[in-house]
């Protein structure tokens, strides 16, 4: 290639850019389209210009402007720096940024929301997972319109056509290939602008594009359709008029109520299959027609209300529309408007009566405490029902209900309301045995020993009876504080530095009983260094230890005189991080004593005294070990510790092994190493302590 030539290559960089560390820029596409139409969705677009350009996938254009990210089709709600898509495309980035589902960078909201066209939509109900078209409209006009991507629409709001999301072959309509006409399926191939179309109702259509103009790109659009929203509705957001809007739909379809919060539910979180334009329309309807609407859908609430089950309370007679008075499911300008007006309407209503007392004065006793039913409503995000709380009734100082009357029949049971809410905050931060040992990594009897130890304790407060669902006694020992384990770890990877040789706590290098529980019990009495693996996620396993420091300290906990602890030659072998052969050597050389089999048993499964095994461990290091220590090869090793004064203390004569004194190595060696990295973090070294470091004058040579 000559100098002068830019190709683009498949990631549309320019090729003969010299420059090491210049941050590249994207070259544009050589053919060019025009700015994306008013109403056309960012997707549609990168998918018409990619196409133009010869990429058949959508992946494919965007892996040039952005490339080692997977973006795909959640490009307008990725919320990214869309420079390098602007360049590549060649249109102001002020457009690109206007296409994004994403809102402004000063909106601060605590509702997952998101935003079209500068209008606050719900997040759950704006998805570009499937690419749902009108046939006749992108026969007609060639692109994707973003108002296609609201789920509760159901279609065109100009043709008033019926939005389709699969094939007639059967296949769902995505955004992985950049063809806007045909189906995906190389099978298929079926021209979409060909499927045969259905249309809704023009009355429905009027009313639907009340909806879609509220999220129109023309302002005076927006405007128009906010003059048509009710005054009583008019400072509601947008968001939170779709949101009426399903309710609605929702408690029309099923006034009973039978399964109308759990399909309110999953239409907020996106499932708009069983979603009709019937549906859509009554919401719609009342709406715009709000009071009087709305006091109709009530009257139909209050007419089916002896169908429901419960008392003769206010939930009772307006079913789902309860949930506007609560605060989870809409927001506080919302909660706040119908709070009041739903009680003052069914009042207005001579047929209602509602199971009410008059409010007498209360009684000392009763400040600051809640009944158990209140309890259970108030705390069954958590998962409390009535006869977990109960169970504080026999927890003492909990019951505020003086004696004689908490025996009368129909007295309810008053609580502390500030103990029951204490406990029920201890109680989320409650973990069984069985899972806190899960979650740490360690077997059972481990941590049960280090219970015993007094590292941690088992949770023996009020908020244990909560976690009983039996009616027998209530067992303690059976959960710990989460919160206390993660302050554990917490305080032993402060302590974490950086290791010479380091090894994962669980991998039982001293290969000895209880390894696992004598490094842990080492590391939480502070006798052994520790290092952390941020690669892992278990508390256990994030441990690191020093390999020759654990084997001395696991060496020293063997009971002196213990003869039966016995391994076989293989596990030796392990242990050693030798060839069984060489393993063999050098034990008969260090006069371990090796028992043998009778008969025709293997050689590697003559037996040695375990104590033995890790003595010849912690003294010697391989030729091969100081190798991979000191990140060389073994024929070197020799030359260049001997720079460092450090000489072989024993050679084998069969194999030729060469072993040096284990500690030796790593004390002379952590002086050198702790220069080097003096050095790379800039700190400054004093010329006549400054050493080459091992192996760096053979690289500086060229050998």
């Amino acid at each position: 290639m000559s100098k002068g030539t830019n190709w683009l290559d498949a990631r549309g960089l320019f090729l003969d850019d010299p420059v090491e560390g210049k941050q590249r820029e994207t070259r544009p596409f050589p053919v060019q389209l025009e700015f994306p139409y008013p109403h056309e969705s960012l997707l549609s677009y990168v998918a018409r210009v990619g196409t133009e350009n010869g990429r058949d996938y959508l992946d494919q254009v965007l892996r040039i402007s952005f490339p080692g990210q997977l973006i795909g089709c959640s490009l307008p709600f990725s919320g990214i720096d869309l420079e390098p898509l602007s360049q590549l495309l060649n249109v102001p980035l002020d457009i690109l940024r206007a296409k994004l589902y994403t809102g402004p960078s000063n909106a601060a909201s605590p509702r997952q929301v998101a935003w079209l066209n500068g209008q606050e939509i719900p997040r759950k109900c704006l998805s570009t997972g499937r690419r749902r078209i009108a046939p006749m409209s992108v026969a007609e006009h060639g692109y994707h319109r973003s108002i296609w991507d609201v789920l509760p629409l159901t279609c065109c709001v100009e043709t008033g056509e019926k939005l389709i999301d699969r094939c007639v072959c059967g296949r769902i309509l995505t955004w992985g290939k950049n063809n806007l006409q045909n189906c995906g399926d190389p099978a298929c191939r079926f021209d979409l602008r060909e499927t045969i179309a259905s249309f809704v109702e023009p009355e429905q259509l009027r009313q639907i594009r009340v909806l879609a103009s509220l999220y129109s790109p023309n302002v005076k659009e927006q405007q128009a359709a906010r003059r048509q929203i009710p005054a009583e509705l008019s400072d509601l957001s947008s968001a939170e008029l779709l949101e009426l809007i399903i309710l609605f739909a929702v408690a029309r379809s099923d006034p009973i109520g039978s399964i109308a919060r759990r399909r309110r539910m999953s239409l907020c979180n996106g499932n708009f299959v069983s979603w009709t334009t019937e549906e859509l329309v009554a919401g719609i309807e009342i709406v715009l027609g709000f009071p009087a609407k709305f006091d109709e859908l009530l009257d139909m609430m209050i007419e089916r209300a002896p169908e429901r089950p419960g008392r003769w309370s206010c939930e009772k007679y307006v079913g789902v529309l309860i949930e506007l008075t609560e605060q989870k499911p809409f927001s506080v300008r919302v909660v706040n408007k119908f709070r009041s007006y739903i009680p003052d309407a069914l009042n207005r209503r001579s047929s209602v009566t509602l199971n009410t007392k008059v409010k007498t004065r209360e009684p000392k006793y009763l400040h600051d405490t809640i009944s158990i039913t209140e309890a259970c409503k108030r705390y069954r995000l958590y998962g409390l029902n009535y006869n977990r709380i109960s169970k504080l009734t026999k927890v003492p100082g909990f019951v505020k209900t003086p004696g004689g009357l908490a025996r009368m029949p129909g007295v309810p049971v008053l609580l502390d309301a500030r103990q029951v809410g204490g406990a029920v905050q201890r109680f989320w931060d409650l973990v069984s045995f069985s899972n806190a040992a899960l979650e740490m990594g360690l077997s059972v009897t481990n941590l049960r020993r280090i219970i015993s130890d007094g590292f941690l304790s088992y949770a023996d407060g009020p908020e244990v009876a909560l976690c009983w669902r039996g009616k027998s006694s209530i067992r303690p020992a059976s959960y710990l504080y989460r919160s206390r384990i993660k302050a554990l770890f917490e305080q032993i990877e402060a302590k974490a530095r950086k290791l010479m040789q380091p090894v994962h706590l669980v991998n039982g290098v001293a290969k000895v009983p209880d390894g696992t529980y004598l490094g842990l019990k080492a590391v939480l009495e502070g006798k052994i260094s520790v290092g952390v693996d941020t690669n892992q996620t278990s508390a256990v396993h994030r441990l690191l230890v020093e390999e020759s420091e654990f084997r001395s300290y696991a060496y020293s906990k063997v009971p002196k005189g213990v003869c039966g602890d016995t391994i076989t030659l293989q596990m030796a072998t392990e242990i050693l991080k030798l060839r069984w052969s060489v393993a063999r050597e050098l034990l008969e050389r260090s006069g371990i004593y090796i028992e043998k089999n009778g008969g025709r048993k293997s050689v590697k499964s003559r037996r040695v005294r375990r104590v033995d095994v890790l003595r010849i461990a912690e003294a010697y290091i391989s030729e091969e070990a100081a190798a991979e220590f000191l990140s060389t090869f073994p024929g070197r090793v020799g030359r260049r510790v001997s720079r460092l004064g450090v000489r072989p203390i024993l050679i084998l004569e069969k194999s030729g092994a060469v072993f040096y004194d284990r500690h030796e190595i790593f004390r002379k060696c952590e002086c050198v190493f702790a220069r080097l990295e003096a050095s790379r973090a800039g700190i400054s070294v004093p010329s006549w302590r400054r050493r080459v470091p091992v192996g760096r004058r053979e690289r500086r040579n060229g050998r």
